[in-house]
């Protein structure tokens, strides 16, 4: 018949809480020699958290404020190298489309023609540059493309010259539909598809706030859109038979994308000062971060020498429960005897 005494019950007991004590403060020391940090907090303070959670408060802020600057840099980034491509295609297609040379000839207004129209769709692709999910040039619309495709603003504009009688007549009608302020019909209400006098905003600090006051509806764009448009509506078949009609479209489309290119420069120009407000805004969040980690860390640092000692100290403790454990399991009165 077995029988299990209250002394080996109590002893069974009291080995399980040892080996639970034991196995807990191992697990707490290896976290403190690993991190360099104390693992229960609110002790180590003696329950005083007022200047911890002040310090963790200003750590959330300032990680929040960095991701949004962050953001904010790669918005810019986004904008000004769209924006250069932007300027490349307006300074070389504006120069073919003006050259005497190019236009005398039949064939090579065709070839010009031809590469205003491959272009719109570069330009129209690059105004809808996405980022993260965020359509630059929309201004607050961040959700939905800048501008709509290449193929629809050409039948746009090949509605509003249909009728016209002459080359400047046409050129009349796209320079007046382009221009066009909101409201009135033109390529602010039908072709521009982002928000009108709603910019884009970024709270980069506690302090400073920018805005991208810049988008796909800006004049210098439209100008740049309005010549490239010129071109594809002739590669298109506008006042097809007729060469000086359809030279003097070159030309004012040509004229156009010359304008916009220089209003683009400026706007490249506005938004580099842009993108200084924001790197010094990084520095100053990257030095805050630093030293209020630095505060952290001191304010709960533990001594990892300490903490080392104690846990070889836990360990060897362990080992030797396990090993009075076995003694004790192994004991039989026919052993004693």
């Amino acid at each position: 018949m077995n029988f299990v005494s209250v002394g080996d019950l109590s002893r069974m007991f009291t080995l399980r809480n040892s080996n639970a004590s034991l196995r807990s403060d191992i697990q707490r020391l290896s976290q403190e020699v690993t991190t360099g940090l104390q693992s229960d907090i609110p002790k180590h303070l003696n329950g005083d958290l007022v200047e911890f959670s002040k310090i963790e408060h200003e750590l959330g802020r300032a990680r929040a404020f960095r991701r949004t600057s962050a953001e904010a840099a790669s918005v810019s980034s986004s904008m000004q190298a769209a924006l250069g491509v932007l300027q490349d295609i307006a300074d070389a297609t504006g120069g073919n489309m003006l050259s005497d040379t190019a236009l005398a000839v039949n064939d090579s207004l065709k070839l010009m023609a031809s590469m205003a129209a491959s272009h719109l769709d570069s330009a129209i692709s690059t105004l809808n540059t996405n980022v993260g999910g965020r359509f630059v040039f929309s201004g607050s619309k961040v959700n939905v493309p800048a501008v709509v495709s290449a193929d629809d603003l050409v039948a746009q504009a090949q509605t509003v010259i249909a009728g016209a009688a002459t080359a400047d007549e046409a050129i009349q009608r796209l320079g007046d539909w382009f221009a066009a302020a909101s409201g009135a019909g033109g390529f602010s209400d039908t072709a521009y598809q982002g928000s009108v006098g709603q910019d884009g905003e970024f709270g980069i600090d506690a302090s400073t706030k920018i805005r991208f006051t810049y988008n796909a509806n800006d004049a210098s764009t439209r100008k740049i859109l309005l010549g490239l448009t010129i071109g594809a509506l002739v590669s298109k078949g506008a006042f097809d038979g007729d060469h000086t009609a359809q030279a003097a479209m070159m030309r004012a489309g040509g004229g156009a994308l010359i304008e916009g290119n220089a209003g683009v420069a400026l706007v490249r120009s506005d938004l580099g000062v842009t993108e200084q407000v924001i790197e010094r805004s990084s520095v100053r969040l990257d030095a805050m971060l630093t030293n209020l980690q630095l505060e952290r860390s001191n304010l709960i640092q533990a001594d990892t020498y300490e903490a080392g000692s104690q846990l070889i100290q836990a360990e060897a403790q362990l080992e030797a429960l396990f090993a009075m454990t076995a003694r004790l399991s192994n004991l039989s009165l026919a052993k004693y005897l």
